[in-house]
């Protein structure tokens, strides 16, 4: 009967032996598995905060578009009130030019040069709309 229980206890021990490599190695992959699940997380955060400040710079582009856009209407007005100023201006002045009603050629010449300053806002409001 001796034999028989030595036999056990050495089946025992194999089996035990094997028990303890199976556990061994299933904590071993446990804690791959867990470094796995910890660097997902890190990724995942790392992607949150990424997406969180691609929202704050998408807010922020899109106040500064519409902060130009209000710019540009405003721009467009000016442009378009010194257009019209020009305008009237031109043809004020031909009208005095054709009525004689200038005395000297030195209103003619002051005016020539409001005219042409006006055509200079005119070009500049006109290059600063455009490079917007």
């Amino acid at each position: 009967m001796s034999k028989s229980y030595d036999v056990d206890n050495s089946k025992n021990g194999s089996n035990a032996n094997s028990l303890q490599t199976e556990l061994e190695s299933l904590q071993k992959t446990l804690r791959e598995i867990e470094q796995k699940c910890r660097a997902a997380v890190a990724e995942k955060e790392k992607a949150e905060d990424e997406r969180m400040a691609a929202e704050e710079l998408l807010v922020e582009k899109t106040k500064e578009a519409e902060n130009l856009s209000h710019e540009s209407q405003q721009l467009q007005l000016q442009l378009d009130q010194l257009k019209l100023q020009i305008r009237e201006f031109e043809n004020t002045h031909n009208d005095l030019k054709e009525e004689n009603k200038l005395d000297n050629l030195e209103d003619v010449s002051q005016q020539d040069s409001e005219l042409v300053s006006l055509k200079d806002q005119l070009q500049a409001k006109d290059a600063l709309l455009k490079s917007l």
